[in-house]
Protein backbone atom coordinates (compact mmCIF):
# COMPACT_ATOMS: atom_id res chain seq x y z
CA UNK A 1 0.00 0.00 0.00
CA UNK A 2 1.49 3.40 -1.07
CA UNK A 3 2.28 6.46 1.46
CA UNK A 4 -0.20 8.96 1.32
CA UNK A 5 1.36 11.95 -0.93
CA UNK A 6 2.39 14.91 0.72
CA UNK A 7 -0.18 16.91 -1.28
CA UNK A 8 -3.03 14.73 0.96
CA UNK A 9 -0.93 15.40 4.08
CA UNK A 10 -1.18 18.89 4.12
CA UNK A 11 -5.05 18.96 2.74
CA UNK A 12 -5.87 16.31 5.56
CA UNK A 13 -4.05 18.53 7.80
CA UNK A 14 -5.65 21.48 6.55
CA UNK A 15 -8.47 20.82 7.36
CA UNK A 16 -7.93 19.05 10.58
CA UNK A 17 -6.56 22.76 11.67
CA UNK A 18 -8.77 24.75 10.20
CA UNK A 19 -10.88 25.36 13.46
CA UNK A 20 -7.91 26.40 15.53
CA UNK A 21 -6.50 28.51 12.36
CA UNK A 22 -10.05 30.53 11.93
CA UNK A 23 -10.34 30.56 16.15
CA UNK A 24 -6.54 32.08 15.81
CA UNK A 25 -7.34 34.65 12.93
CA UNK A 26 -10.39 35.88 14.83
CA UNK A 27 -8.46 36.53 18.03
CA UNK A 28 -5.41 38.16 16.16
CA UNK A 29 -8.02 40.73 14.33
CA UNK A 30 -10.17 41.21 17.50
CA UNK A 31 -6.82 41.74 19.85
CA UNK A 32 -4.55 43.28 17.58
CA UNK A 33 -6.87 44.97 14.56
CA UNK A 34 -9.53 46.95 16.87
CA UNK A 35 -10.50 47.97 20.61
CA UNK A 36 -12.81 45.46 21.59
CA UNK A 37 -10.95 43.87 24.69
CA UNK A 38 -10.30 47.54 25.91
CA UNK A 39 -14.34 48.99 25.26
CA UNK A 40 -15.64 45.95 26.82
CA UNK A 41 -13.22 46.45 29.58
CA UNK A 42 -14.63 49.87 30.40
CA UNK A 43 -18.27 49.42 29.34
CA UNK A 44 -18.93 46.31 30.94
CA UNK A 45 -15.82 45.31 33.12
CA UNK A 46 -13.94 47.63 34.88
CA UNK A 47 -15.57 49.31 38.23
CA UNK A 48 -14.47 52.82 38.99
CA UNK A 49 -14.72 52.60 43.37
CA UNK A 50 -17.46 54.41 43.88
CA UNK A 51 -17.20 53.38 47.77
CA UNK A 52 -14.31 56.05 47.49
CA UNK A 53 -16.51 58.77 46.41
CA UNK A 54 -18.08 61.72 48.51
CA UNK A 55 -20.73 63.74 47.51
CA UNK A 56 -20.79 66.76 48.09
CA UNK A 57 -24.18 68.38 46.66
CA UNK A 58 -23.72 71.86 48.53
CA UNK A 59 -20.24 72.06 46.40
CA UNK A 60 -20.51 73.66 42.97
CA UNK A 61 -18.08 70.01 42.03
CA UNK A 62 -20.56 67.93 43.51
CA UNK A 63 -18.46 65.24 45.28
CA UNK A 64 -14.91 64.28 45.91
CA UNK A 65 -12.98 61.60 47.25
CA UNK A 66 -13.99 60.55 51.12
CA UNK A 67 -10.65 61.24 53.40
CA UNK A 68 -8.59 58.15 53.93
CA UNK A 69 -6.91 55.60 52.21
CA UNK A 70 -8.87 54.25 48.68
CA UNK A 71 -8.02 50.77 48.13
CA UNK A 72 -8.63 50.05 44.24
CA UNK A 73 -7.76 46.67 42.43
CA UNK A 74 -7.81 46.36 38.81
CA UNK A 75 -7.28 44.28 35.89
CA UNK A 76 -3.84 45.82 35.20
CA UNK A 77 -2.80 47.70 38.61
CA UNK A 78 -3.32 47.46 42.52
CA UNK A 79 -3.42 51.13 44.19
CA UNK A 80 -3.45 52.61 47.48
CA UNK A 81 -4.68 56.29 47.62
CA UNK A 82 -4.57 58.52 50.11
CA UNK A 83 -6.83 61.07 50.30
CA UNK A 84 -6.46 64.65 52.61
CA UNK A 85 -8.58 66.26 54.69
CA UNK A 86 -10.80 67.87 51.95
CA UNK A 87 -11.06 64.82 49.65
CA UNK A 88 -8.42 65.58 47.13
CA UNK A 89 -5.38 63.27 46.93
CA UNK A 90 -2.47 65.01 48.61
CA UNK A 91 -0.67 62.21 50.34
CA UNK A 92 1.97 64.74 51.70
CA UNK A 93 0.95 65.72 54.91
CA UNK A 94 3.38 69.00 54.32
CA UNK A 95 1.56 70.19 50.94
CA UNK A 96 -0.29 73.69 52.06
CA UNK A 97 -3.96 74.46 50.20
CA UNK A 98 -1.80 78.21 49.66
CA UNK A 99 0.51 76.25 47.07
CA UNK A 100 0.96 78.31 44.53
CA UNK A 101 1.05 75.84 42.00
CA UNK A 102 -2.24 73.88 41.86
CA UNK A 103 -3.00 70.62 39.54
CA UNK A 104 -6.42 70.42 38.08
CA UNK A 105 -8.06 67.80 36.40
CA UNK A 106 -9.52 64.79 35.56
CA UNK A 107 -8.84 60.66 36.66
CA UNK A 108 -5.28 60.97 35.00
CA UNK A 109 -4.29 63.78 36.79
CA UNK A 110 -5.67 61.96 40.37
CA UNK A 111 -3.52 59.71 39.41
CA UNK A 112 -6.40 56.72 39.38
CA UNK A 113 -4.32 54.09 38.03
CA UNK A 114 -0.92 54.38 40.30
CA UNK A 115 -0.04 54.79 43.92
CA UNK A 116 0.94 57.36 45.61
CA UNK A 117 4.64 58.08 44.96
CA UNK A 118 3.82 58.16 41.17
CA UNK A 119 1.33 60.89 41.26
CA UNK A 120 2.58 63.82 39.06
CA UNK A 121 2.25 66.02 42.58
CA UNK A 122 4.75 63.45 44.14
CA UNK A 123 7.15 63.02 41.17
CA UNK A 124 7.04 67.20 40.92
CA UNK A 125 8.42 66.90 44.79
CA UNK A 126 10.50 63.98 44.32
CA UNK A 127 11.98 65.08 40.72
CA UNK A 128 12.49 68.38 40.84
CA UNK A 129 11.23 69.80 44.66
CA UNK A 130 8.24 71.69 43.30
CA UNK A 131 5.35 71.91 45.79
CA UNK A 132 2.14 71.15 43.87
CA UNK A 133 -1.98 71.07 45.18
CA UNK A 134 -3.32 68.38 43.51
CA UNK A 135 -7.19 68.89 43.44
CA UNK A 136 -7.58 66.50 40.55
CA UNK A 137 -10.98 63.90 40.85
CA UNK A 138 -12.29 61.45 38.79
CA UNK A 139 -14.51 62.31 36.49
CA UNK A 140 -14.74 66.16 36.61
CA UNK A 141 -14.64 68.45 33.76
CA UNK A 142 -13.49 72.00 33.44
CA UNK A 143 -16.73 73.61 35.16
CA UNK A 144 -15.85 71.92 38.27
CA UNK A 145 -12.07 71.94 38.15
CA UNK A 146 -12.19 75.44 38.13
CA UNK A 147 -15.31 76.03 40.83
CA UNK A 148 -12.65 73.49 43.35
CA UNK A 149 -9.64 75.65 42.22
CA UNK A 150 -12.04 78.75 43.32
CA UNK A 151 -13.37 76.83 46.78
CA UNK A 152 -9.92 75.55 47.94
CA UNK A 153 -7.04 77.61 45.98
CA UNK A 154 -7.74 81.31 45.68
CA UNK A 155 -4.01 81.80 46.02
CA UNK A 156 -2.40 80.10 43.22
CA UNK A 157 -0.23 81.71 41.05
CA UNK A 158 0.08 79.11 38.06
CA UNK A 159 -2.82 76.51 37.59
CA UNK A 160 -2.14 72.87 35.48
CA UNK A 161 -5.08 71.96 34.14
CA UNK A 162 -5.11 68.43 31.88
CA UNK A 163 -7.84 68.18 29.44
CA UNK A 164 -9.56 64.93 28.20
CA UNK A 165 -11.79 64.78 25.15
CA UNK A 166 -14.37 63.13 27.40
CA UNK A 167 -14.89 66.96 29.04
CA UNK A 168 -16.39 68.71 25.65
CA UNK A 169 -19.59 66.68 26.69
CA UNK A 170 -20.02 68.24 29.79
CA UNK A 171 -18.69 71.52 29.31
CA UNK A 172 -21.33 71.46 26.42
CA UNK A 173 -23.99 70.73 28.47
CA UNK A 174 -22.98 73.38 31.24
CA UNK A 175 -23.10 76.32 28.64
CA UNK A 176 -26.82 74.98 27.88
CA UNK A 177 -27.68 76.87 30.34
CA UNK A 178 -26.97 80.15 32.09
CA UNK A 179 -24.60 81.26 34.71
CA UNK A 180 -27.24 81.68 37.01
CA UNK A 181 -28.61 78.17 36.43
CA UNK A 182 -26.03 76.47 37.39
CA UNK A 183 -27.34 74.37 40.00
CA UNK A 184 -29.94 72.88 37.61
CA UNK A 185 -27.02 71.45 35.82
CA UNK A 186 -25.47 70.15 38.48
CA UNK A 187 -28.48 68.05 39.46
CA UNK A 188 -27.68 66.32 36.43
CA UNK A 189 -24.66 65.39 37.13
CA UNK A 190 -25.34 64.14 40.79
CA UNK A 191 -28.01 61.84 39.11
CA UNK A 192 -25.24 60.72 36.41
CA UNK A 193 -23.13 59.99 39.13
CA UNK A 194 -25.56 58.32 41.52
CA UNK A 195 -26.95 56.05 38.30
CA UNK A 196 -23.34 54.70 38.13
CA UNK A 197 -22.66 53.86 41.91
CA UNK A 198 -25.90 52.07 41.91
CA UNK A 199 -24.20 50.10 38.81
CA UNK A 200 -21.62 49.97 40.71
CA UNK A 201 -23.39 48.32 43.98
CA UNK A 202 -24.81 46.02 41.77
CA UNK A 203 -21.64 45.06 40.03
CA UNK A 204 -19.96 44.41 43.05
CA UNK A 205 -22.51 42.66 44.74
CA UNK A 206 -23.21 40.05 41.94
CA UNK A 207 -20.18 40.37 40.00
CA UNK A 208 -17.88 37.45 38.31
CA UNK A 209 -14.93 38.40 36.99
CA UNK A 210 -14.57 35.10 34.21
CA UNK A 211 -18.68 35.51 33.42
CA UNK A 212 -18.94 39.24 33.55
CA UNK A 213 -15.56 39.42 30.76
CA UNK A 214 -17.16 36.48 28.68
CA UNK A 215 -20.42 38.79 28.40
CA UNK A 216 -18.30 41.97 27.87
CA UNK A 217 -16.54 41.06 25.34
CA UNK A 218 -19.78 39.17 23.57
CA UNK A 219 -21.66 42.23 23.91
CA UNK A 220 -19.08 44.56 21.97
CA UNK A 221 -19.01 41.88 19.63
CA UNK A 222 -22.81 41.25 19.04
CA UNK A 223 -23.12 45.07 18.89
CA UNK A 224 -20.70 46.25 17.31
CA UNK A 225 -19.36 48.28 19.49
CA UNK A 226 -15.73 48.42 19.01
CA UNK A 227 -14.17 50.09 16.14
CA UNK A 228 -11.02 48.97 14.10
CA UNK A 229 -7.60 50.51 14.22
CA UNK A 230 -8.44 52.48 10.44
CA UNK A 231 -11.78 53.51 12.56
CA UNK A 232 -9.99 54.83 15.34
CA UNK A 233 -7.69 57.05 12.91
CA UNK A 234 -10.60 58.29 10.98
CA UNK A 235 -12.19 59.10 14.54
CA UNK A 236 -8.91 61.13 15.38
CA UNK A 237 -8.74 62.97 12.09
CA UNK A 238 -12.54 64.56 12.52
CA UNK A 239 -12.23 64.79 16.32
CA UNK A 240 -13.31 68.86 16.68
CA UNK A 241 -10.57 70.27 18.23
CA UNK A 242 -12.13 73.61 17.83
CA UNK A 243 -15.50 73.30 18.89
CA UNK A 244 -13.67 71.40 22.08
CA UNK A 245 -11.74 74.54 22.27
CA UNK A 246 -14.78 77.18 21.96
CA UNK A 247 -16.50 75.11 24.33
CA UNK A 248 -13.42 75.06 26.75
CA UNK A 249 -13.29 78.47 26.66
CA UNK A 250 -16.51 79.42 27.19
CA UNK A 251 -16.13 77.68 30.71
CA UNK A 252 -13.23 79.60 30.99
CA UNK A 253 -15.23 83.27 30.38
CA UNK A 254 -17.45 82.00 33.28
CA UNK A 255 -14.56 81.77 35.83
CA UNK A 256 -12.35 85.02 34.53
CA UNK A 257 -12.35 87.07 37.55
CA UNK A 258 -10.45 83.75 39.51
CA UNK A 259 -8.05 83.37 36.07
CA UNK A 260 -6.75 86.90 36.24
CA UNK A 261 -3.11 87.39 37.60
CA UNK A 262 -2.77 83.63 37.16
CA UNK A 263 -0.89 81.55 35.10
CA UNK A 264 -2.88 78.66 33.19
CA UNK A 265 -1.02 75.67 31.31
CA UNK A 266 -3.30 73.40 29.33
CA UNK A 267 -2.47 70.32 28.30
CA UNK A 268 -4.12 67.08 27.14
CA UNK A 269 -4.28 63.46 28.11
CA UNK A 270 -7.04 61.97 26.34
CA UNK A 271 -7.83 57.74 26.81
CA UNK A 272 -5.58 55.40 26.03
CA UNK A 273 -2.88 58.28 25.16
CA UNK A 274 -4.33 59.10 21.71
CA UNK A 275 -2.87 63.06 22.01
CA UNK A 276 -2.30 65.19 18.96
CA UNK A 277 -0.76 68.23 18.50
CA UNK A 278 -3.59 69.67 16.44
CA UNK A 279 -4.91 69.94 20.34
CA UNK A 280 -1.90 72.55 20.84
CA UNK A 281 -2.52 73.90 18.05
CA UNK A 282 -6.65 74.43 18.09
CA UNK A 283 -6.70 75.16 21.68
CA UNK A 284 -4.04 77.92 21.40
CA UNK A 285 -5.85 79.85 18.24
CA UNK A 286 -9.24 79.96 19.95
CA UNK A 287 -7.83 80.50 23.59
CA UNK A 288 -5.98 83.53 22.26
CA UNK A 289 -9.00 85.23 20.55
CA UNK A 290 -11.71 84.44 23.14
CA UNK A 291 -9.97 85.34 25.99
CA UNK A 292 -6.73 87.03 25.08
CA UNK A 293 -6.67 88.88 28.32
CA UNK A 294 -5.76 85.75 30.00
CA UNK A 295 -2.49 84.65 30.86
CA UNK A 296 -2.86 80.82 28.90
CA UNK A 297 -0.12 78.25 27.60
CA UNK A 298 -1.34 75.96 25.92
CA UNK A 299 1.49 72.63 25.80
CA UNK A 300 2.09 69.87 23.14
CA UNK A 301 2.49 66.47 25.15
CA UNK A 302 3.30 64.36 22.26
CA UNK A 303 6.73 65.82 22.65
CA UNK A 304 6.92 63.96 26.42
CA UNK A 305 4.93 60.95 26.27
CA UNK A 306 3.54 58.41 23.85
CA UNK A 307 0.54 55.57 23.79
CA UNK A 308 2.80 52.96 25.51
CA UNK A 309 2.94 55.07 28.62
CA UNK A 310 -0.90 54.54 29.02
CA UNK A 311 -2.40 50.74 30.31
CA UNK A 312 -4.32 48.74 27.18
CA UNK A 313 -7.43 47.73 28.84
CA UNK A 314 -7.49 50.52 31.43
CA UNK A 315 -7.73 54.23 29.68
CA UNK A 316 -5.54 55.53 32.41
CA UNK A 317 -1.67 56.76 32.01
CA UNK A 318 0.89 53.92 33.88
CA UNK A 319 3.43 55.31 36.11
CA UNK A 320 6.19 55.91 33.31
CA UNK A 321 3.38 58.77 32.30
CA UNK A 322 3.76 60.81 35.78
CA UNK A 323 7.58 60.51 36.02
CA UNK A 324 7.64 61.93 32.10
CA UNK A 325 5.37 64.90 32.66
CA UNK A 326 7.04 66.04 35.69
CA UNK A 327 10.04 66.52 33.75
CA UNK A 328 8.11 68.00 30.95
CA UNK A 329 6.53 70.32 33.24
CA UNK A 330 8.79 71.50 35.61
CA UNK A 331 10.49 74.18 33.41
CA UNK A 332 7.14 75.67 33.13
CA UNK A 333 6.25 75.92 36.73
CA UNK A 334 8.85 78.96 37.91
CA UNK A 335 6.96 81.14 40.51
CA UNK A 336 6.79 84.56 41.75
CA UNK A 337 9.10 83.37 44.99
Amino acid sequence: MSQPSRLKKLVFYGIALSPLLVVTGVLVYFTFLTNTFPQAYRQYIRNINFDCFDVVAEHRYVYRMKPGECHFDNAEYQTVQTIDANGFRNANPKISYDAKVVLLGDSHMYGFSVNDADTLNAQLKARHNIDALNLGIPIYATYRELAAAEDHAPKAEILVMQYCENDFGENAEYLTLPETQEPETRKGVLQNITAAKEVYEIRKANGNPLRDTFLGVSQVIRGREYSTRWEMKQQDRTRDYEGEAQAFANILLRHKDYLKGKHLIVFESSSYGRNNTRFMHSFDKVLKARVPDLDIEVLDVTTATNRHDYFWLDDHPRPSYYAKMADFLAPHLHTGG
